[in-house]
């Protein structure tokens, strides 16, 4: 059985600055959104690329660049457009929050840290801020900080799934799964496309012996993303442990088989991240 964390940062897109006369049209903001949204990252950047050069003092698409830069994988390329837009306004609160994440691909951790908390100085009243640093905290298993965080993060905004979602696995890490699955419930009532929130609820499950259940929730991950590979294998362990359960041959059989197709899938997609 394996485990990964599902901490995740909270993203919004948003490229709408308000102009009195647009140098850029709106279809551009509305085209690389759409784009990004829908992980159509090349075509996003082309898009806000021919934007940057229509309007090249404009932060919101600098940093715009640098998240999907993100998505692409190039961190460095994301860290030279997102300083663009903080060289642009160096009280831009949401620049310097995605420029943590960057820096936390890049295991420059301190200066992940030390962005994210001039994000809160800015606006300390952003319930993403504070949900994305305790996700951060949580990776770096300062798990005490973590659970502050979120804290406050759900204080400010208790409509968020991913903050419940968050404050989940952090209550996973801390062994405290009666509240972990009490939030992870909620997180999956706001959002049911959640899928960190449904693979953290597997696991529990998982733990726990109620196999089925815990099949239901990976099964779920797994229609939310398709390329989950640690919801497949963790519903392949589970079809494991029924099939030694199982006192009936044909059944454990049918266990076996579907845990042979999911181990199939697993190393499929870990060799296309290879």
């Amino acid at each position: 059985m394996k485990k990964y964390l599902c901490l995740v940062f909270v993203f919004t897109f948003a490229v709408n600055t308000v102009y009195s006369e647009p140098l850029v049209p709106q279809e551009y903001f509305d085209m690389t959104a759409t784009y990004f949204n829908e992980g159509r990252y090349y075509e996003a950047r082309a898009v806000v690329e021919r934007a940057i050069r229509l309007d090249p003092e404009d932060k919101t698409l600098h940093l715009a660049l640098g998240r999907i830069l993100l998505g692409l994988g190039d961190s460095y390329l994301a860290l030279k457009s997102i300083n663009r837009a903080i060289e642009l306004d160096n009280m831009y609160a949401e620049a310097y929050n995605i420029r943590a994440d960057a820096h936390e691909f890049l295991n420059n951790f301190d200066a992940a840290l030390h962005d994210m908390n001039r994000a809160i100085f800015l606006e300390p009243e952003n319930a993403r801020f504070y949900s994305n640093r305790g996700a951060f905290f949580a990776r770096m298993r300062q798990l005490e900080n973590a659970l502050t965080d979120l804290n406050k993060s759900i204080s400010l905004n208790n409509a968020s799934s991913r903050g419940f979602s968050n404050r989940g696995a952090v209550f996973i890490l801390l062994g405290r799964l009666e509240e972990a699955m009490a939030d992870l419930n909620i997180a999956i009532r706001l959002d049911d496309r959640n899928d960190y929130a449904f693979f953290d609820r597997g696991y529990i499950h998982l733990r726990q012996g109620r196999f089925h259940e815990a099949i239901l929730d990976f099964t779920e991950t797994i229609r939310i993303n398709p390329n989950h590979s640690d919801a497949y294998y963790n519903r392949a362990f589970s079809f494991r442990r029924l099939a030694a359960l199982s006192g009936d041959p044909m059944q454990a059989e049918y266990y076996r088989d579907r845990a042979r197709m999911d181990e199939q899938v697993v190393v499929r997609l870990d060799g296309q991240r290879e």
